[in-house]
């Protein structure tokens, strides 16, 4: 680095510096907003997820029948047992 200060006049590398400290920001302000839009995403996802829960479990209820849940992760509705 020092050979690099030996040829090329400082001001340049302030100028260097200083483009390469905006580029740092602009990707970290697109980082931020990435993150706050997956956040977003996530928080929906997860409020499907409890939506989808509560209509099995009235479904369950209303059917006498039980929740279940495969190995996969997913959730149905377990018809109640006849009692023949």
């Amino acid at each position: 680095m020092s050979t690099l200060h030996a040829i090329v006049p400082a001001r340049i590398l302030r100028r260097w510096d200083d483009i390469a400290a905006a580029q740092l920001c602009d990707a970290a302000s697109r980082l931020v907003e990435e993150n706050e839009r997956l956040a977003m995403d996530a928080a929906d996802a997860w409020q499907m997820l409890d939506n989808e829960r509560d209509i099995n479990r009235e479904l369950a209820e209303l059917c006498d029948a039980k929740l279940g849940i495969t190995k996969d992760g997913q959730m149905l509705v377990l018809p109640a047992a006849s009692s023949s």
